[in-house]
């Protein structure tokens, strides 16, 4: 990894979800339209999941924004946000105007299908809108198959989060050839087209082309059906009211891997179901709020490089926190996380009775290693 590639820690996101003043309103906190949904993908609990990923993201008002044939499939499933219904076919500019209007962020494509009008709405939308523009799933499918020029002329302050089958119909590179260098496509991508990259995977990446952010949180629970729109929800909430930024957007990533953490650790990583990521996102904000970030830190070089990292707080004399980890997906064996945890155990002296893990690293050394696991349960 390069030496510029920023590992985003809990200390960098933890300023963008202090404390509100008590004189706040909803106005204060923006407003962010979530627009998807098709006749043959109504996903009403998907979009309502949305909607609520976005409040939970901390947004004054949800709009979400979908086509008069699911109308009746997702409005029961409405209750905190508004919503904007549209006519199933051609969308007029007014239509797409009134839609929009006052939208600070903009999630769209999720549940969209596979319409020519698609495209014609996408253009629009890229040549009038001009807040931060989320372009996910479906919305990124049909920018594929239109003339990416039109990124570098919008207005609108755009964050692209594509998978990485998703980014090869986008770049045309194959997945094979990207997944030797993720960084490197997704940040030449980013620069050439102006815009933010979010490429997920085991490590999330975010660029803009100059830097590159790595976000190294989640659970292997949440590679379920929507997780991503999960996040595009969290996303949408966030730079709503925050700014356009790589922090922002790796703090969204970072609060959605931690939730999906807690998710899995209440209903296992084969159990957990995207909502379940929603319902953790409280309990994510106040363990980022209140995680004590200090110096107690252990690096594992290899080759002289960094591959891996554990961090740990004390919670009181009998307990160890371990609340980040990193692990470099190029040196991802089972040997690295190993020996962090044996090194930490070693530097700790084992002298506590018990340690609590929040990385998947951690607590799968410790049940290869029972004998470790004995002596600090």
């Amino acid at each position: 990894m390069a030496a510029d590639n920023f590992h985003v820690t809990i200390e960098a996101i933890k300023p963008l979800f202090s404390k509100r003043d008590k004189e706040s309103h909803k106005g204060n906190f923006g407003i962010a339209g979530i627009w998807g949904g098709s006749k043959n993908y109504s996903g009403s609990i998907k979009l309502a999941t949305l909607g609520a990923g976005a409040l939970r993201g901390g947004c004054g008002v949800v709009r979400v924004i979908i086509p008069e044939a699911i109308a009746p499939f997702v409005a029961p499933s409405i209750l905190e946000q508004t919503l904007y219904i549209l006519p199933d076919q051609t969308i007029s500019l007014e239509q797409l105007t009134e839609a929009c209007d006052r939208l600070t962020s903009l999630a769209i494509g999720m549940g969209w299908g596979k319409k020519e009008e698609n495209r014609v709405t996408l253009t629009s939308i890229l040549a009038t809108y001009q807040g931060n523009l989320i372009i996910d799933a479906d919305g990124l499918n049909t920018l594929a198959t239109m003339d990416l020029a039109i990124l570098k002329t919008s207005q609108a302050h755009i964050v692209l989060t594509p998978h990485v089958k998703e980014f090869s119909r986008l770049t045309g590179v194959e997945v094979a050839t990207i997944l030797a260098d993720p960084i490197s496509y997704a940040k030449a991508f980013a620069k050439e087209y102006e815009v933010i990259v979010l490429l997920k995977g085991a490590t999330t990446i975010v660029t803009d082309g100059n830097q590159v952010y790595l976000v190294d949180r989640g659970s292997p629970g949440m590679a379920t059906a929507g997780s991503g729109d999960v996040l595009s929800g969290i996303l949408s909430g966030m730079l709503a009211y925050q700014s356009y930024s790589l922090l922002t957007v790796s703090a969204a990533a970072m609060l959605a891997g931690i939730a999906g953490e807690l998710a899995a650790e209440k209903h296992t990583d084969i159990a957990m179901i995207a909502s379940d990521t929603v319902a953790e996102i409280p309990d994510a904000i106040a363990f980022i709020r209140t995680c004590e970030v200090n110096e107690n830190k252990l690096v594992y070089e290899y080759e002289g490089k960094r591959v891996g990292e554990v961090c740990y707080r004390y919670i009181d004399d009998n307990i160890i926190d371990i609340y980040h980890t990193y692990v470099d997906p190029l040196y991802r064996g089972h040997h690295i996380a190993a020996n962090l945890m044996q090194g930490l155990f070693e530097q700790l002296k084992l002298n506590q009775q018990q340690a609590t893990a929040s990385c998947q690293y951690a607590k799968a050394w410790m049940q290869k290693h029972p004998e470790y696991q004995e002596q600090i349960k």
